[in-house]
């Protein structure tokens, strides 16, 4: 009988001190949306550019900072605020100021190819080609 204290008491206390997140997904939640620019694709900052649809000369787009605040290029009703990178993974932060509402956006799109001066990007059936500047 003094052993099935022991083992419910032994237990009681590992539960009380282990909280209820498993190993590494405290840090995870606490690390989301924060600047994690990798060290093998420090490349993926500065201005990327994509033709405007139906003005092909003129470009809109968006700037990765460092601090991963992120800044629009031509675009005065999309304003990109923020951005952060996963492995194969850019998310950005939005604010759509057009036709008389606001919203914030978050969308991640899978990166497709990323060299030193193209990205590809892929939102389900959508394919965007950036060229950096």
């Amino acid at each position: 009988m003094k052993k099935v204290f022991c083992v419910i008491g032994a237990a009681i206390t590992l539960y009380s001190c282990g909280g209820n997140n498993a190993p590494g997904q405290q840090t995870e939640t606490a690390n989301a949306g924060k600047d994690s620019v990798t060290p093998d694709k420090p490349q993926i900052i500065g201005r990327w550019t994509e033709p405007i649809p139906g003005m092909e000369k003129e470009t809109q787009g968006f700037e990765l900072l460092p601090d991963s605040s992120a800044k629009s290029i031509n675009s005065a009703t999309l304003l990109y605020t923020k951005w952060w990178l996963k492995p194969d993974t850019l998310t950005l932060v939005s604010k759509s100021i057009g036709n008389r509402t606001e919203g914030i956006d978050t969308t991640s799109y899978l990166i497709v190819a990323h060299t030193q001066d193209s990205l590809i990007l892929k939102d389900k059936e959508l394919i965007l080609r950036y060229k950096k500047n």
